[in-house]
């Protein structure tokens, strides 16, 4: 992953005993919100990124849930999520205050 002003970016690593394909879902919230919101679906890859200036200051929560389903019938598939600890977005630049001059 590389650096990009108002990018944030998530890895992980998943593994499946059987050796199934996996594919995964990456979902965001706030950590005093209840409902998660979808940054993504059907990722193949074990890492995002996305645009943080998308979302207020504060701090958030990612939630990955792999799943087994490239590999398995409908309805026989097989799933588990695990969500990140809290991390902040803060994309409020600095304020300069109280700026005076004296000759």
């Amino acid at each position: 992953m590389n650096y990009a002003k108002g990018y944030t970016g998530a890895r992980w690593t998943a593994t499946d005993p059987n050796s199934d394909d996996l594919i995964y879902k990456i979902e965001i919230r706030g950590v005093n919100e209840t409902e998660w919101k979808l940054l993504k679906d059907k990722v193949k890859e074990r890492y995002i990124t996305w645009d943080s200036t998308a979302y207020p200051d504060g701090w958030y929560v990612v939630r990955i849930t792999a799943s087994d389903s490239p590999s398995n019938p409908p309805g026989e598939a097989l799933s588990n999520h695990l969500d990140s600890e809290p991390f902040l977005i803060d994309n409020t630049p600095p304020q300069i205050t109280n700026l005076s001059g004296t000759r």
